[in-house]
């Protein structure tokens, strides 16, 4: 991947996020190359950039954005814990 071949899919400032989403698009065969920036501040994570060929974008969006809806879906059939009688048996 060189230059204007590349496009940036997944931006973030958590490596363990970055790293997630890096397998995802590996898993679906896409090369990822990734690229950090170091913060100027300390203690403070820069940010961490996926980048993928161009050619692979959008395909890697839609990974992404489907991965996002199923676990925005399963986030709503979480439980909270721990539940107070009262709300148990509801």
């Amino acid at each position: 991947m060189h230059g204007s071949e590349e496009a940036t899919v997944f931006v973030t400032r958590d490596t363990v996020e970055a790293e997630t989403v890096k397998e995802l698009l590996e898993a679906n065969g896409i090369e990822v190359c990734v690229s950090g920036e170091s913060s100027p501040l300390p203690g403070v994570p820069g940010e961490v950039r996926l980048i993928v060929s161009h050619h692979h974008a959008e395909l890697a969006h839609q990974i992404i954005e489907e991965a996002r809806a199923e676990a925005e879906e399963d986030s709503d059939n979480v439980v909270p814990f721990p539940l107070s009688q009262s709300e148990e048996f509801r």
